[in-house]
């Protein structure tokens, strides 16, 4: 339901309050930094404020888990992965608008929103064109280096090359990406405006979008979509226990070891496989074990407090 006279009242004191803890010598950049927005700037100083998610999330989990999917199997896989980290920023660029909505939506229904102080000082930036001028320069780019890789590959590309072969390949190229780009935020737009149960299911949605966005502009490999999938089924899972536990902030499971039980899918997935088609050649390569090492490495606190805690029944007492 709409927010009620009092609630818009709340909102104007947490607006006001944003404003008083600035200093008055800081209003001018904090004018611009409002103004002006840059990649990942909402994520970073609203949505994980103070969670360094750019660099612990996206860098270090995001980035490498692409790169050993998508520009592994690349002949130039240096200039690939170049290209995919463009693409990926472009992606932010408007994955972040969704950021943004979702607080939007929060403050304007929920009866207790809860949102950063910083929302009420930074959201005008959102409500620019500037993410998509960001994501359109950025996807342009990565386009244009996805295409000197000569891994292009869009959806139905048969079909595609038949009908319409006069295109130019990047042209073509980049109209898929903004095809998905526009998709993906509708999509965050359902999700936005349905309530909490529904995003549930939803959720997986997201993910995919997040993660098998890429195979709209480029290709993978059998064990290349494997990796993307338990990336895809491990964070879904957490959600689905975090909703049911009681969708706060501080019920987000994270005790639940997430890197181990991304290379156990991983290594559940890629077995099944292997046994369906009755040849283990995917287990010979390098590319699943190097996978499987850089799961190690990201999990090894994980692994090492999953193996502290194993213990017989009689020496614990526990059922």
């Amino acid at each position: 339901m709409p927010s009620s006279p009092i609630k818009q009242v709340e909102q104007v004191n947490n607006l006001e309050l944003a404003e008083s803890v600035t200093p008055k010598k800081n209003k001018v950049r904090i004018f611009l930094s409002n103004a002006i927005y840059l990649p990942f700037a909402y994520l970073e100083k609203v949505k994980r404020r103070g969670e360094n998610y750019t660099l612990k999330v996206i860098l270090w989990d995001d980035v490498p888990l692409l790169l050993l999917a998508f520009s592994w199997q690349a002949t130039n896989s240096v200039l690939h992965g170049v290209s995919i980290i463009f693409l990926l920023v472009s992606f932010w660029c408007v994955y972040e608008l969704g950021y943004y909505e979702n607080d939007y939506v929060a403050e304007k229904y929920e009866s207790k929103p809860k949102l950063a102080l910083t929302y009420y000082a930074h959201k005008s930036m959102m409500r620019t064109a500037y993410p998509w001028l960001w994501s359109l320069v950025f996807g342009l780019i990565g386009i244009i280096l996805l295409e000197k890789t000569q891994v292009i590959h869009l959806p139905f590309a048969i079909l595609i090359a038949q009908k319409i072969n006069f295109f130019n390949p990047i042209i073509l190229t980049y109209l898929s990406w903004i095809i998905f780009l526009v998709c993906m935020r509708y999509c965050f737009f359902v999700y936005n405006y349905a309530n909490k149960q529904t995003r549930i299911w939803l959720y997986i949605i997201l993910q995919s979008f997040r993660y098998y966005s890429f195979l709209w502009v480029t290709a993978t490999n059998l064990i290349g979509i494997t990796l993307l999938s338990s990336q895809i089924l491990s964070r879904s899972l957490l959600y689905l226990v975090y909703r049911y536990s009681g969708g706060d902030s501080n019920d987000w499971p994270r005790e639940i070891p997430e890197k181990v039980l991304r290379c156990l899918i991983f290594i559940f997935m890629l077995t099944s496989i292997c046994f369906g088609s009755q040849s283990l050649e995917l287990w010979q390569r390098w590319q699943t074990w190097t996978i499987i090492a850089w799961c190690v490495i990201q999990g090894q606190g994980q692994i090492k407090r999953i193996l502290l805690q194993v213990k017989l029944v009689a020496q614990d007492g526990s059922n």
